[in-house]
């Protein structure tokens, strides 16, 4: 895996309401402060950018641990808010908290992530320019990187007002009715920023080397592309998205920056219905009812990944893996692999549900993600302990 070299971040004394208790670690010039989650925090870009807002959940032992913390950047599905991964409340309540006992088992902070709206949040021709989201490659142009559409434009409506069309055209040229994200900011440089400018800094004391992120759906499908670019990609320990795969077209990854990934998909998903019987099907669509948005499908986006990897052998990305690989307690999950190891660079993991991160309230995909990143922190300790 290629790894750009960090040091260690020190972090900035934070003050105020947020602060709950805190210690100085014994060698480090990073005094810890706890954050239960509710609070947003700005984060002020200038040079016309957006502001940007988010949350921070810290596990219950942070301040009291030595160290630094692994961390884990959250981000929410289409009309979410960074609240879904870090307070519970509202609907999202039970699997909030559930999700934030799993940060507490495995050690974890938590920045959840907030999307932006259309431009002031206004509505403009599409209702969904109220609703927050990410952008991703091919998310708000509607086009693959070859110029074609990417959703079915030969679907026919018997009235205007039933066409889905998410098109944010106060922000966004809208070459078709195909793209449904903002165009007010440059969310993968954000990410970039966010880690560079010291922004992550201020509030924690984390571990460069232990920085990962997830996302459901929209926010899947970004957390897709944050290892896709090189920019951010070489920030990264691992991703897991959730309920997601690229838009059809962008299947790739950077191999300046391979960042190992695990995918958990629904089999019976008709939002993203990218868990296919069929391997040979590289691009999937959804039904009329969803948009007829085309994605590229779980199995292919993990053989790509997959390729070229030390330890990884693709034989045939015609056909599936052979190989299982099993989470000890997680019976709910079944995922196959192109990979050797204990950490299999990449995963494919697909669980009974429709377009759903934790059907029933159970977070069992989360705790699979956490494992994950463990073991491929495991895995980098091993090579740097053999030299």
């Amino acid at each position: 895996m290629v790894r750009s070299s960090r040091k260690l971040h020190s972090c900035l004394v934070v003050c105020g309401l947020f602060l709950l208790k805190s210690i100085y670690v014994s060698g480090d010039s990073c005094e810890k402060v706890a954050f239960k989650g509710e609070d947003r925090h700005k984060f002020a870009r200038g040079d016309g950018k957006p502001n940007r807002f988010y949350n921070i959940y810290t596990p219950k032992n942070y301040v009291a641990s030595e160290g630094n913390t692994k961390v884990i950047f959250g981000f929410h599905g289409y009309a979410d808010s960074g609240y879904y991964y870090t307070h519970p409340e509202g609907i999202y309540k039970e699997r909030t908290a559930k999700f934030l006992k799993l940060a507490d088992k495995y050690n974890y902070a938590i920045v959840g992530f907030d999307g932006i709206t259309g431009l002031g949040g206004k509505i403009g021709k599409s209702k969904h320019e109220k609703y927050r989201s990410f952008t991703s490659g091919g998310t708000s142009t509607g086009l693959t990187p070859d110029g074609e559409p990417t959703c079915d434009l030969t679907m026919e409506w018997n009235k205007p007002e039933k066409v889905v069309d998410g098109c944010y055209t106060s922000q966004c040229e809208c070459a078709n009715r195909c793209g449904y994200s903002h165009c007010g900011d440059d969310d993968i440089q954000m990410i970039a920023d966010f880690i560079n400018s010291g922004e992550l800094s201020k509030k924690l004391c984390y571990d460069e080397d232990a920085i990962f992120a997830t996302g459901n759906s929209n926010g899947g499908i970004f957390t897709w592309n944050l290892g896709q670019d090189e920019r951010t990609a070489k920030l990264l320990a691992g991703i897991a998205p959730t309920i997601a795969a690229p838009v059809c077209g962008y299947d790739f990854k950077t191999n300046k920056a391979s960042v190992p990934a695990i995918s958990f998909v629904g089999t019976k998903d008709p939002t993203h219905p990218v868990y296919q019987k069929k391997p040979k099907n590289k691009c999937v669509q959804s039904s009329k009812y969803e948009g007829g948005h085309r994605f590229v499908s779980s199995h292919q986006i993990t053989t790509v990944w997959a390729k070229g990897e030390p330890g990884c052998d693709v034989t045939d990305e015609n056909e599936f893996p052979t190989r299982n690989f099993e989470f000890k307690g997680l019976t709910k999950l079944t995922c196959r692999t192109w990979c050797k190891g204990d950490a299999p660079f990449s995963l494919d993991c697909f669980y009974k549900a429709k377009h759903d991160d934790m059907p029933n309230d159970d977070p069992f995909a989360y705790e699979a993600a956490m494992i994950f990143f463990d073991s491929h922190l495991d895995a980098s300790l091993d090579r740097k302990r053999l030299g």
